[in-house]
């Protein structure tokens, strides 16, 4: 049985929240490997939002911090 690595422990309400690393440790290459394809993904989500003429919604509608 694999043991969580808690980073984050806390509440919202009545909701009772913990945040485990386990699975995001990798190493350099499988770092960029998945950058990588997120921005695949990204670039794909923009060129089908500016074809359909979404593209300033789209941008203006959810920002990333």
């Amino acid at each position: 049985m694999v043991v969580a690595n808690v980073v984050r422990d806390f509440n919202i309400e009545n909701t009772h929240i913990k945040i485990a690393d386990n699975y995001c440790r990798k190493t350099a290459i499988e770092v960029e490997q998945l950058l990588k394809r997120i921005a695949e993904q990204v670039q794909r989500h923009y060129v089908a939002a500016a074809a359909a003429g979404n593209y300033e919604e789209i941008k203006t509608k959810k920002k990333f911090v």
